[in-house]
């Protein structure tokens, strides 16, 4: 679940509700034209639902994701495949993007 901090603002000139919020150095902002606080309510819970929308919340590593996708082709494909697996991850996938997030 990704952290909030801040709340939705009631802006009189837009007559709206306001929330700015950043996830992985993206930032966005949302919306609700309802009065009152369930206006407030309602741009919040868009905001968190961003928050926690993506392939993989719990953060894990292309690395971890890699070696597991290596141990479980083994078992599936020939020995050629593997060897071709084997080389595009040590020279091209561990190197360059092992150490990102997946969900990046």
């Amino acid at each position: 679940m990704g952290k909030r901090t801040n709340t939705a603002v009631w802006s009189e000139k837009h007559q709206r509700w306001q929330i700015n919020v950043q996830k992985d150095g993206k930032r966005r902002s949302f919306y609700s034209s309802t009065p009152g606080r369930a206006g407030q309510r309602g741009a919040n819970a868009k905001a968190d639902a961003w928050l926690d929308e993506g392939i993989n919340p719990t953060g894990e590593r292309v690395a971890a994701l890699y070696e597991q996708f290596h141990d479980e082709s083994v078992g599936t494909v020939g020995t050629a495949a593997i060897k071709q697996i084997e080389t595009i991850g040590k020279v091209w996938i561990i190197p360059c993007i092992g150490r990102k997030k997946a969900s990046d």
